[in-house]
């Protein structure tokens, strides 16, 4: 019986991929990198911001650590959240409504920092529906390990088989399984994959997945 909605947060609740698309782009030029949005998509999109550095560290060669380009992009991220958090993605507000309204608990469990999360929650209000989040300061693994949502679920205190976790990107809907929780995507331009193998159903809308959930 599902108890508990667990929701990603890029890509799901709010559109952040293309401005972390755009701070990659800025970090990399002084390196004469010309970083593409296809380059990012197909082997970034979905993934925590340390995997991703060490992924570009390798890749590139550069002539810093994997710790030192991810602190990097997280002044960047603060510098860019300042003010301006990430745009609320369409039907999410009504979606955690109605998820209230069928006594439904929330949270979210997320590969980004508590930085962008806490923007979020103040900028949207998120904070009238989710009672706890999972970031990745606060798990040793992140996804596609289960850590965060195993995390989002004992705050919650509902076991992970009575959640439901709503995610964009294959990354995330492993981790949601990994954890042993049923996972629905919601499909993400910057995180689309071919396949979404193990999801218990794939929609183009929060609208959608909600419909989905409330008659689950």
């Amino acid at each position: 019986m599902i108890q508990a909605v667990i929701f990603d947060h890029d890509g799901t609740l709010v559109e952040s991929e293309g401005r972390h698309f755009e701070l990659w782009q800025k970090i990399l030029q002084p390196f004469d990198i010309a970083f593409q949005a296809e380059e990012y998509i197909r082997e970034h999109a979905g993934i925590p911001t340390l995997k991703n550095a060490e992924r570009l560290v390798e890749k590139y060669r550069l002539a810093l650590s994997a710790e030192e380009l991810y602190a990097i992009k997280e002044k960047e991220v603060r510098s860019s959240l300042h003010g301006v958090a990430f745009d609320l993605l369409p039907g999410v507000i009504e979606s955690m409504q109605a998820f209230k309204d069928a006594d439904l608990k929330m949270a979210i469990a997320t590969g980004a920092g508590q930085t962008e999360v806490r923007s979020s929650i103040q900028a949207h209000g998120f904070d009238r529906f989710i009672e706890h989040t999972a970031t990745s300061d606060e798990v040793e693994n992140g996804k596609p390990a289960p850590d965060v949502y195993l995390l989002a679920a004992k705050k919650l205190g509902i076991a992970p088989e009575n959640c439901i976790a709503i995610e964009d990107s294959n990354n995330g809907l492993q981790s949601a399984i990994a954890a042993g929780m049923p996972c629905i995507v919601v499909r993400n331009p910057w995180s689309a994959a071919p396949r979404y193998d193990g999801a218990l159903a794939v929609f183009n809308s929060m609208t959608e997945a909600q419909d989905y959930i409330l008659r689950a």
